[in-house]
């Protein structure tokens, strides 16, 4: 059972600041209650093949999309140890923080289930200039299972960050911190990983009435 003690997090590892990379663990019984969590929910998984230019794939994945505002078990405490690796990573960025817009969480969650031999197989980053991910701030990642060789490699900082379970991972949406998956072909991968974006006053204030 987690509580929201479960929320804190500690400092896995710290990067140069010139790389711009938050790293963090949440609890070990948090992300066992995420584990337990797909097993529940099976059935709204998805298969998610991404396709680029001549129908190349680039990633290979099963995924479940959570809303932000579930507020249902483990969500509720995810959000709040996430919320917490935040806090962190703006203590050391704090022009990060520092935006004409509110930052929020507004995209669904991605909880993503990688079979040996897939994974997200070529070099992108999380804005590529299309209407949908322009509002891009922030990325977050949290390592769902101990996989070795499966990591990311992050193309410009010449870092790889290894698959441990619970760590949690922020950093720029742009293309300064272009990167991929690395690909294991024996072990299992589960990862979760979503967006903090620049969102107007305007969208929170319409948002709040409709659920009011």
């Amino acid at each position: 059972m987690i509580t929201l003690e479960s929320a804190a997090i500690q400092e896995h590892k710290i990067y140069p600041k010139e790389k711009f990379l938050g790293c963090y663990k949440i609890a070990d019984n948090l992300v066992d209650e995420i584990h337990h969590w797909t097993k529940l929910n099976d059935h709204l998984k998805n298969k998610k093949v991404l396709r680029g230019s001549e129908q190349k794939v680039l990633r290979k994945s099963t995924d479940w999309a959570i809303e932000p505002s579930n507020a249902y078990s483990p969500w509720h405490v995810y959000r709040k140890a996430l919320r917490n690796c935040f806090l962190n990573y703006f203590k050391r960025f704090e022009h990060a923080e520092q935006m004409a817009k509110t930052l929020a969480i507004v995209e669904n969650y991605n909880l993503q289930y990688y079979k040996p031999g897939e994974g997200f197989y070529k070099w992108h980053k999380e804005i590529d200039g299309l209407d949908s991910n322009i509002t891009r701030h922030l990325v977050f990642m949290t390592y769902l299972t101990d996989t070795p060789n499966a990591g990311t490699e992050f193309l410009y900082q010449d870092v790889t960050v290894s698959c441990e379970k619970g760590v949690t991972l922020i950093w720029p949406a742009h293309w300064t911190h272009t990167h991929k998956g690395q690909i294991s072909n024996t072990h299992d991968k589960l990862i979760l990983t979503g967006w903090l974006s620049l969102v107007s006053n305007d969208k929170i204030e319409r948002d709040n009435g409709e659920k009011n």
